[in-house]
């Protein structure tokens, strides 16, 4: 997987939100038991249409599925690009220049800013839990995280006191009186 990893280079685009809505929604609806993705993305979206952030993140709350987002920045790398493949241009005396274009979607701090947003709200929503790597060494201590946390997984189940309507969506607080133990929850859940 490393030499994958390592060996991609920056595409034309990504379009996450609806990758994630599609196995969210699609894929992973079918399947019945404990859920996990793990995504390894700089979490910047650039060429989804119909889904958006906030449709992403409204539907987690539905979702049954543990997001671990494995965030890699590629800011730098896109930077780079964009100076690279500048179009050039020769003034009177054919001297050759670049000329700055200025950033497309996906290619500005903001975006950036926002991806790294979304990302944490996805691991914070599901009970997840956000990975920042920046090299192959970090990315298998993330996995290793991710696989050592999945192992130690438990469900509670609540039954609420009073009925609630269907479709609407409530807080639960979970609370531990063990100072070494680390509990990350859902925060809102779904009635259904």
């Amino acid at each position: 997987m490393n030499i994958a990893i390592e060996g991609s280079r920056i595409g034309s685009g990504t379009g996450l939100y609806s990758t994630l809505n599609m196995v969210l929604n699609d894929k992973l609806q079918r399947i019945t038991g404990r859920k996990a993705i793990v995504l390894l993305s700089d979490g910047v979206d650039t060429s989804s249409v119909h889904k958006t952030a906030e449709s992403v993140e409204k539907g987690l709350i539905e979702s049954d599925t543990i997001i671990y987002p494995i965030k890699y920045n590629t800011y730098d790398d896109v930077q780079a690009s964009r100076r690279t493949t500048a179009p050039i241009q020769y003034d009177d005396d054919d001297r050759p220049y670049t000329v700055d274009i200025g950033p497309a979607k996906g290619e500005r701090q903001e975006d950036y800013a926002a991806a790294k947003e979304f990302l944490q709200n996805i691991a914070t929503d599901t009970g997840g839990r956000l990975y920042n790597v920046t090299s192959a060494t970090n990315l298998d201590q993330a996995f290793a995280n991710i696989a050592n946390e999945l192992r130690k997984i438990y469900s509670l189940g609540y039954y609420p006191s009073s009925e609630r309507d269907g479709g609407a969506s409530f807080e639960v607080k979970v609370r531990i009186y063990r100072p070494d133990l680390v509990i990350r929850t859902k925060e809102r859940f779904l009635r259904r």
